[in-house]
């Protein structure tokens, strides 16, 4: 026993040691957890065996009581004297003594309420009634109940041993009728015949003799082995039946928060939001460059012309980049926010259905992102604006005045040469011209792609970020979770067994 108490206890302190987080992580409630270790506490500290005097009245079960105890405790006589259950102290057990079997149905009632609480029934027979048939339905149902039994012959004086042996074997016979083998009813139920009186005198009056020969030695000893036996066993089958009932409990608990249906759908929607960025800068990108070759063209044709068109040619090229950028940006953005109010509609969905348990906490970020991109959107493309008229203007306006002088200057050098043809001339200026504006074109086209690059990162970068933080906030949940699954499977690892 004190090795199954340690046992018991180790289990206690894994318990001890694991609440914080099972009540933390809302697995299982702290009333739950203080019951099962109550329970665990008060089996291997204050149990207390018990059993229970069964049979027929005026078979001898209240002189069997007196002789267990030792003195008169219990009323004898031709009369049932047992209406109510009686208990009594017999060494470290206690002793219930029941109406007879074939007592009222009420009392009957209540002597069942005190049978389930016994480890030990002592079934009662006299040898005028080992023939009868209901006592063995009774003796049936208690083995069928897993309860420990012995069945105690209470013989007369004058019955002799030959006799004794034949009524002992009458038992057995009958017990085969109700399905037992004879061996293996042998072997679950032992059957004492004894003196109950001659015991109770013996002892009671000291007549060592007269105890010894009323065969009521080898009874107490096989009582005493058999309620250590099965004390053990119904503290094993108690204590194990609580632990694993709690198991089951706390596992079906984790198994419903632990959520790889949510880190799916992040997985997917991040996979797509930087699919859908990649997409938009190569789509955005594609306009200026589209709208840039056309500018270039453009310049190339009117380069001969007043310098001042080509700065008007510039700005209104630029204009145009810019409007189709917000127009193209607008789409995505707006895109952008039906995917997010999208995803959180299937949380919703899903936590409504019991598929996902959810953690609702970055709802307010998301929030967040959504607001932004409804009510801000507008300012940052009006800041897009800004930027990308603010940045180029000046280059172009000096590139142009560059070519304007470089023009001049090369027309004065190149007319004071004579032996200079004026093809070579034209050519020296053109050449000069043409990398001028495509020192322009390249300015209009990297401050684009470098504002563009930013403001791509502005906006879907928070909400990537976002959604991996909570990604793996939900996978260290899951392994929390499974930690967790892993040490409460250590409270039912090398439990006793019965």
């Amino acid at each position: 026993m004190k090795n199954i108490t340690e046992q018991y206890k180790s289990k206690i302190a894994i318990l001890q040691n694991i609440e914080s987080e099972l009540v933390d992580h809302q697995i299982c409630d702290q009333e739950k957890i203080t019951h099962l270790k109550n329970t665990l506490q008060d089996k291997i500290e204050n149990f207390k065996p018990k059993m229970m005097v069964y049979g027929v009245y005026n078979s001898g079960k209240s002189t069997l009581i007196n002789a267990l105890v030792g003195k008169e405790v219990a009323k004898t006589g031709d009369a049932p004297e047992t209406k109510q259950v009686q208990s009594y102290k017999y060494n470290d057990f206690e002793i219930f003594d029941t109406p007879g079997v074939n007592a009222p149905e009420e009392d009957q009632k209540i002597a069942d309420d005190y049978y389930k609480q016994c480890e030990l029934i002592l079934f009662v027979m006299s040898n005028e009634n080992v023939e009868q048939t209901f006592l063995y339905e009774k003796i049936k149902k208690i083995i069928d109940d897993k309860k420990s039994a012995i069945i105690i012959l209470n013989k007369k004086q004058n019955v002799s041993d030959e006799d004794d042996i034949k009524q002992r074997e009458v038992i057995y016979l009958n017990l085969e009728k109700f399905g037992f083998d004879k061996e293996d009813a042998k072997e679950k139920i032992s059957v004492y015949s004894v003196n109950a009186l001659s015991a109770y005198k013996g002892k009671s009056e000291n007549k060592n003799l007269l105890y010894e020969n009323s065969g009521f030695y080898e009874l107490e000893n096989k009582i005493k082995d058999l309620f250590y036996s099965s004390g053990e066993k119904e503290i094993i089958q108690l204590c194990n039946k609580n632990i694993n009932d709690f198991i089951d409990d706390v596992n079906i608990s984790i198994d419903k928060k632990l959520d790889d249906k949510s880190i799916e759908i992040i997985e997917n929607f991040i996979s797509n939001t930087q699919r859908e960025k990649e997409v938009a800068k190569h789509e955005l990108l594609g306009i200026v460059n589209e709208k840039c070759s056309k500018l270039e063209n453009e310049l190339y044709d009117k380069s001969e012309g007043n310098i001042s068109l080509l700065e008007d040619v510039i700005k209104q090229s630029i204009d145009e980049i810019k409007q189709k950028l917000e127009n193209t940006m607008k789409e995505k953005v707006e895109n952008l926010k039906k995917n997010i109010e999208n995803i959180n509609y299937t949380f919703d969905k899903l936590s409504k259905c019991g598929e996902i348990k959810f953690n609702t906490s970055n709802s307010d970020e998301d929030a967040g992102i959504t607001d932004f991109l409804k009510n801000d959107a507008k300012k940052w493309l009006s800041g897009l604006e800004l930027a990308l008229i603010a940045i180029p203007h000046p280059y172009a306006k000096l590139a142009l005045k560059c070519v304007a002088v470089l023009n001049t200057i090369l027309s004065t050098v190149f007319s004071d040469n004579e032996t200079e043809s004026q093809n070579e001339k034209n050519k020296a200026k053109q050449m000069l011209i043409i990398n001028e504006i495509k020192n322009i074109i390249l300015r209009i086209k990297d401050n684009f792609t470098k504002a563009i690059t930013e403001q791509l990162d502005d906006i879907y970068n928070p909400i990537i970020h976002n959604k991996s933080s909570e990604e793996l906030n939900i996978k260290e949940l899951n392994t929390k979770l499974l930690d967790i699954k892993n040490r409460i499977g250590e409270l039912n690892q090398e439990l006793p067994t019965a």
